[in-house]
């Protein structure tokens, strides 16, 4: 049976599904998100990491993937349940929205307008008109308004310039038509809320004029004079002022000024590119600055890269503005091109013979043949393309005439060129420059989103060169897919990127030539780097000296071989890191490239040591031994720190693995140990654990019992992170095991705690207290407070759980003195946040929050992300348990994101089971259900019966809500059992007590409820918490109503 008419509506502040006219339930935000992506793609795929990045934005958790399915499914369900004629289908790349295109608002505006531009070339102005007004009526607010993120912000932007376009061409038919008064009502609001929109002035001051208001047109046309002036600081445009002109001078303006004949045309503009994608911002930018400064002599210089694509801009540009100018020259002056490029006089001979100049009338002496050059463009208005240029050359071609617009296209920055304007190109986004490779491939709309695009897109680097010989060779070969272009350039991708007339290495080359013999030098160096991306003081090691690196940067940043990237923070384009690497193998002998590697690793390890020092000044750490001392970037406290651990990440990783393929061994596994602290908070832990455990075997390969210690010690807990609790343990005892060997007391504690860890996390208590009981004796034991500032924190936690309310509060009373003694900030605010569950469970609410509270301050003011997410979800419960949901439930959001981008999955599942119990509170129980019930999902593989048994409370809560009993005690048992494994939560063994007499009280049994109330009662008392009272109040208000028999 056929399903409803469906209409999406992505042009109002909500995404709005209608079936047959009427509204239907579109989910929650991340799915009507996801549902706006695919209707805007049209019926094309939507490859899964483009959706997760639309929706999720760039940095999201790695494991999202498998989490996108489900989205898609209730989507499915909800679409089908509403009889909806539409078809989400899921496709090997991602996922398609099968719909016709009119059934989605967006894509009806288009064509209405596509058919409206059909009807006015035909001049059917008078239908043409109602499509456009029909168009606009499809607007219901700001669009998208409800949808995050950078992509949501974008799609929002197109609209509304697509909305401007519908305004102007609307009114443009409307005029046609001679209904004046009706375009000035619609426009003149629109124009005023986009007061630098020269169409749109343009428009209310001809149809103010045409109506018989010239007044108002003057004074609409200064308020754009002004408007313009102070904020582009320009004057109206030529067309604009020409209306002007015509009002002043009493003449009619509904039609445009006939061409006057001029001069002779010259035109020896290249022909435009016909596959040129993208690039739409830049093209913009040109325009404008052409456009807006009509009389004045405006030189844009296009800077970049070899080969990333500034010849085809500017070409596109040039053609773009042609018909504003009557002369339009283009000359390449290979000025990086050829050994014995033309000088400025040979090229201003060029220029002239193109401007019919007789060769007998152009002069030898140079200022006579700059002042001929300049003396053409009298009454003439000049488009100059002056490609591949450098200083010495194209300086005396710039004419100082007005009206003509220069531009300029270097591989140098071209800095000394006066009062000129500098776009630095760069290679496009990944986005565009798969649109950018599949275009110039001639492959289909569809196509466009394989896999194996990407990846040949990633091989290139973006860059366009590259793109256009791939595509090319995709072209050439009818029986190849991406994926065998792909795994083509997976071999030698710079070798492969060469054809008859393109060579990327070529290009490259012609770079390297240019340089300064000192460059050159310091260049083939840096390609020994084990990263593209690096920093002064790196670059500073690899070389030598401080002074000779800043200066080879300097040369290099502007000859576009290197791209900063942030303050004294370098990245390489790949395909030139190959390159460099290559012809540093050739140039360079071997024992000299040794010791660049050896200079840049021992830098690296100290700055590894400097950082986690900063961050954990207290760690268990390994000796340094470096042969090159280096400068270091300063560390100004742990947020610095853990900062410069994030950003420069990807780098440690690659040169850890650059360190092992050079059989630098010893220094990889120093450099990740040195790491072990920022990697114990921080993360990422499988990476960490891979790490560690190479550590391991390469310690016990050289018999050193130290290393073997502390990488066993790092190893466990890396694991324990991940809840590979056995592997943790295992690790601790090795660890233990080498210390005792060597009578290291210090590390001897620290295997003690880390066991106390894996026990407390497995639910052994008793075993886990005395292992901090062990670890408090032998810090004490040689003095160490800081440790032993640890340990009570530890044993704090360990009794809490016990139930020995009275014992934790000593321990983090005793904690908290030592870590302020030592003004140990980080200890003193995670024994602050631990505190605080005590404090809360003993009824001390404000307390307890203030905890919090100073807790994330330190934490936030420290810059450790895991920490400002734990202390946020603790606000989130004192919030919710003092009923202030919407804030509870802005806390646990919070927390979660943060959560799940660093990966701690299982703090992610305790922030996401309070999103649940925030939810049902805020009276949404079919979303508090399905909420928690994903929790439960999650937790379960961790198997941690803590959560899992807060989690089943909450869940029973819903069903009470739902008025499902039966399954509400099921889950108030489980939630029972799982608290008494191993003794993991007395609270939470009570509340389960708690709920389930409260479940028999309304089924009328009145003796069973008061049984467990009074364990509930027996639990709360020993823990000597405030709920005890709510207990007591209920067992003897049920025996004084006498509802309880003899």
């Amino acid at each position: 049976m056929r399903g409803g008419l469906v209409e999406i509506c992505l042009l109002a502040p909500g995404v709005r599904v209608l079936v047959d006219g009427q509204a239907i339930d579109a989910g929650p935000l991340k799915e009507r998100s996801i549902l706006a992506v695919l209707a805007l793609a049209d019926n094309r795929v939507v490859p899964r990491h483009v959706l997760i990045e639309r929706v999720w934005g760039p940095e999201h958790p790695d494991k999202l993937r498998s989490s996108v399915y489900s989205y898609i499914n209730r989507i499915r369900t909800r679409l089908s349940r509403a009889n909806a004629d539409v078809h989400l289908v899921s496709r090997p790349q991602g996922y398609a929205l099968e719909i016709a295109s009119e059934s989605v608002d967006w894509h009806r505006v288009r064509a209405l307008r596509a058919r409206a531009g059909e009807l006015s070339k035909a001049g059917e102005y008078r239908e043409a008109s109602a499509l456009l007004w029909q168009a606009l009526e499809l607007w219901q607010g700001d669009p998208l308004a409800e949808v995050p993120g950078t992509w949501a912000q974008g799609m929002r932007t197109s609209m509304e310039s697509m909305r401007l376009l519908l305004v102007a061409q609307w009114a443009e038919t409307a005029m046609e038509l001679g209904e004046f008064d009706d375009v000035v009502a619609v426009v003149a609001d629109v124009a005023a809320e986009y007061p630098t929109n020269e169409r749109l002035a343009r428009i209310v001051i001809q149809s103010l004029a045409a109506s018989g208001r010239q007044a108002e047109a003057l004074e609409s046309y200064e308020r754009l004079r002004g408007h313009l002036a102070e904020t582009l600081g320009s004057d109206p445009g030529t067309q604009t002022q020409r209306v002007y002109q015509r009002i002043l001078n009493g003449h009619p303006v509904q039609r445009e000024v006939g061409a006057t004949v001029g001069p002779r045309v010259h035109d020896s503009l290249r022909r435009d590119i016909d596959d040129f994608v993208a690039r739409g911002t830049e093209l913009a930018e040109i325009v404008a600055r052409a456009r807006n400064n009509p009389e004045a002599t405006v030189v844009q210089v296009i800077s970049g890269m070899a080969g990333v694509g500034k010849t085809a801009l500017a070409v596109r540009a040039a053609h773009l503005l042609r018909e504003d100018f009557d002369v339009r020259l283009h000359l390449d002056l290979h000025g990086h091109a050829d050994d014995h490029p033309p000088d400025a006089m040979q090229a201003l001979y060029t220029l002239l013979r193109m401007l019919d100049v007789p060769a007998e009338r152009i002069p030898a002496e140079p200022q006579a043949r700059a002042a001929l050059w300049r003396s053409q463009f009298t009454r003439r208005r000049a488009l100059l393309l002056f490609d591949d240029a450098t200083h010495a050359q194209v300086a005396p071609l710039i004419p100082g005439t007005p009206g003509c617009f220069v531009l300029i296209t270097s591989r140098r920055s071209l800095a000394e060129l006066d009062t000129t304007a500098h776009l630095t190109l760069k290679p496009p986004n990944q986005a565009d420059a798969v649109l950018m490779f599949a275009t110039i491939a001639g492959l289909t709309p569809q196509r466009a989103s394989e896999a194996g695009i990407a990846r040949v897109v990633r091989a290139c680097d973006r860059l366009p060169l590259a793109l256009r010989i791939g595509a090319a060779r995709l072209s050439h070969h009818p029986t190849w897919t991406p994926e065998h272009l792909a795994e083509d350039l997976s071999r030698d991708r710079l070798g492969q990127m060469r054809l008859a007339h393109h060579d990327v290495a070529a290009v490259f080359e012609l770079s390297f030539t240019a340089l300064s013999p000192r460059a050159q030098a310091g260049f083939l160096r840096l390609g020994l780097l084990p990263t593209t991306t690096f920093s002064l003081h790196t670059a500073a090691a690899g070389l030598g000296e401080t002074s000779v690196a800043e200066s080879v940067v300097e040369e290099l940043l502007d000859a576009h071989l290197l791209e900063e990237i942030g303050p004294a923070q370098y990245r390489m384009h790949d395909l030139v890191g190959d390159f460099v690497r290559r012809r540093a193998g050739e140039e360079i002998a071997a024992g000299e490239r040794r010791s660049v590697l050896h200079r840049v690793l021992d830098h690296y390890l100290l700055v590894a040591d400097a950082a986690d020092r900063a961050a954990h000044p207290e760690r268990k750490r390994l000796g340094l031994t470096v042969t090159h001392p280096t400068p270091l970037p300063a560390f100004d406290g742990p947020r610095a720190a853990r900062q410069w651990f994030s950003s420069e990440y990807p780098a440690l990783e690659a040169v850890l693995a650059h360190a092992y393929e050079h059989d630098f061994g010893e220094h990889a596994g120093r450099i990740a140990l040195a790491l072990g602290g920022l990697f114990d908070t921080d993360g990422p832990w499988e990476r960490a654990e891979r790490h560690f455990a190479a550590c391991l075997r390469l310690w016990r390969g050289l018999d050193h019992g130290p290393g073997i210690a502390l990488a066993a010690y790092e190893l466990g807990r890396a694991q324990r992170r991940q809840r590979n609790l056995a592997e943790a343990a295992g690790n601790a005892r090795i660890a233990l095991g080498e210390w005792e060997r060597h009578g290291d007391v210090h590390g001897q504690a620290c295997a003690h705690d880390l066991l106390g860890l894996v026990w407390f996390m497995t639910n052994r208590n008793s075993e886990a207290l005395e292992e901090y009981r062990t670890a408090l004796d032998l810090r004490r034991w040689v003095n160490d407070q800081g440790g032993a500032a640890h340990a009570l924190d530890h044993i704090g936690m360990c009794q809490l759980q016990l139930g020995d309310y009275d014992a934790a509060e000593s321990a983090f009373t005793d904690a908290l003195a030592l870590h302020r003694g030592l003004d140990n900030r980080y200890a003193e605010a995670t024994t602050l946040g631990n505190f605080a569950e005590l404090v809360f469970n003993r009824g001390y609410h404000r307390d307890a929050k203030r905890m919090c509270e100073q807790a994330l301050s330190i934490f936030e003011e420290l810059g450790d992300t895991r920490c400002v997410a734990l202390a946020l979800n603790n606000l989130g419960i004192l919030a919710d348990y003092k009923e202030d949901h919407h804030e509870a439930l802005g806390y646990f959001q919070r927390a979660h994101q943060l959560l799940w981008r660093i990966g701690d999955e299982n703090q992610a599942i305790n922030a996401h089971t309070g999103i649940g119990t925030t939810q049902l509170a805020l009276g949404h129980p079919e979303r508090a259900r399905d909420t928690l019930q994903r929790s439960l999902e999650l937790v379960r593989p961790l198997e941690d019966p803590e959560s899992e048994s807060q989690i089943m409370l909450a869940l029973g809560d819903t069903r009470v809500s739902l008025r499902q009993p039966r399954e509400a005690m099921r889950c108030y048992r489980d939630a029972r059992e799982q608290a008494r494994r191993g003794g993991v939560s007395s609270m939470n063994e009570a509340l389960a007590h708690e709920r389930i007499g409260d479940l028999y009280t309304r089924h009328g049994q009145p003796s069973v409820a008061l049984a467990h109330w009074n364990r509930a009662l027996g639990i709360f008392d020993r823990l000597r918490v405030q709920r005890a009272e709510t207990s007591r109040i209920k067992i003897e208000v049920s025996r004084q109503s006498g509802t309880i028999g003899a």
